[in-house]
Order: structure tokens, then C-alpha cells, then sequence
């Protein structure tokens, strides 16, 4: 059962996030679990847990303390097992996804690898809300910058077709630049590399509205030395 006023609720943490009000997102957060529960949506219910997972990977990149990593996996694990246990195959693909960067974040590339490739399996079959295109191909993007990270160099082609999967039609202007600076970013992470840097800054700072994206971006471009 697809529930309207959790997914309101929803989205009004989401947008908290991405301001960068991550305490007011996590309150919202809880608001939106408990109506998910009352509600039965179980799809919503794991969705929820794993946006805390970002939320708190945000809060890991403004402070720098690791304990944030550990309660985003944790976060991430809850909604992978509510997903599982409860859920319909469609409900499972993001949750995978998120417990992917969980592990990720915590430099556990094999478990990350294990997870994003689960996720672009269970892609396949995507709720009503994530069904098109953009989204696998955002997922296989995490698969494959995860493996250039891991050794694989022949993931970068992979990870660069994803980009002009990306399409704004599908998923808007927005969306479509926080995710396609995001590939860039990880693959010049992966690489070490200035070129890649520079794609991402390029989309940056032509769209005033990614400020969170945009601070990451400067704590990347201190850790290259770019």
C-alpha cells in the first residue's frame, strides 16, 4: 500500500537534506517512518531508513567524525532487511544501493561491489517512483566507480556511458546534475584526477541550487591537492 502522506512527509526531509539541515531532516525522517508504518507501505518504510544513510554520510562530511559512517551502515542494513523481509522486488533496489555507498564510505569496496551489484539487479524491476531509465543508470554508475576505485580500469568506460544515461527529462535538472557530478567525482577520486575534477566543477557552478554538492566538492578538491 503506497502511502501519499508518507511520501509528503518524505519529501519535505529530502529537502531539508539538501539544504543542509540535517538535524531537521532526521526529525522529519522519523515523522515519515512512523507514517509509512501506520500506513503499511513498506516500500516507503525501507526508502526512509535508507535516506538517513545519506544524511548521515552529510553529516560524516561536515564534521569529519567517523561515527556518522557507522550509524548510515546501520541505517542502510535496516532498510535493506525491511525491504527484504517485507517488501516486493521493487522495493529493493535502492536500499541495496545504499548500503553499497554505506560500505563504500567505510573503504569496504568488496561488500560495496557485493551490494551495487545486487541493486542493478533488482533495478530491473523499479516502484512506480524510480521506474525509468535515469535511475539504473545512476545505480550501475555506483557499480562501476566502485570497481575503477577497487583496480578495475575498464570500468571507467562503463561509469562514463552512465552519463549520458542520465536523462533530465526523466528525473529534472536537479537531480540530473547532482548525480552526473557525482560520477565525476568518483572517478576522479578513483583516479586521482584533475580532468574529471573539473567536469564536475563545470556543472557546479552553473547551478546555484547544488550547495551541499558544492561544499563536497571543495573538500574533494582539497584531498586531491587540485
Amino acid at each position: 500500500m503506497s502511502s501519499e502522506r508518507g511520501r509528503k512527509v518524505h519529501g519535505e526531509a529530502e529537502r531539508a537534506r539538501e539544504r543542509g539541515e540535517s538535524l531537521e531532516a532526521l526529525k522529519i525522517y522519523d515523522e515519515a517512518t512512523l507514517v509509512y508504518q501506520e500506513d503499511g507501505d513498506m516500500l516507503g518504510l525501507a526508502e526512509v531508513q535508507s535516506a538517513r544513510q545519506l544524511t548521515f554520510g552529510h553529516l560524516h562530511d561536515k564534521t569529519g567524525d567517523s561515527v556518522f559512517l557507522i550509524l548510515g551502515k546501520y541505517a542502510a542494513m535496516s532498510a535493506v532487511e525491511i525491504a527484504e523481509k517485507y517488501g516486493e522486488p521493487e522495493s529493493l533496489a535502492l536500499p541495496y544501493e545504499r548500503l553499497g555507498q554505506a560500505h563504500e564510505a567505510l573503504g569496504e569496496l568488496d561488500q560495496a561491489i557485493e551490494y551495487y551489484k545486487k541493486a542493478v539487479e533488482a533495478s530491473k524491476s523499479l516502484s512506480e517512483f524510480h521506474d525509468n531509465n535515469s535511475v539504473r543508470a545512476e545505480i550501475r554508475s555506483r557499480l562501476a566507480t566502485a570497481e575503477l576505485k577497487n583496480g578495475d580500469e575498464s570500468a571507467l568506460e562503463r561509469a562514463l556511458k552512465t552519463i549520458d544515461e542520465i536523462n533530465e527529462k526523466e528525473v529534472g535538472k536537479y537531480v540530473r546534475d547532482v548525480w552526473v557530478s557525482g560520477v565525476y567525482m568518483r572517478i576522479a577520486e578513483a583516479t586521482n584526477s584533475k580532468e574529471y575534477l573539473e567536469k564536475a566543477k563545470e556543472i557546479v557552478n552553473k547551478n546555484e541550487e547544488l550547495e551541499l554538492r558544492k561544499r563536497q566538492l571543495e573538500k574533494l578538491s582539497e584531498k586531491l591537492g587540485f
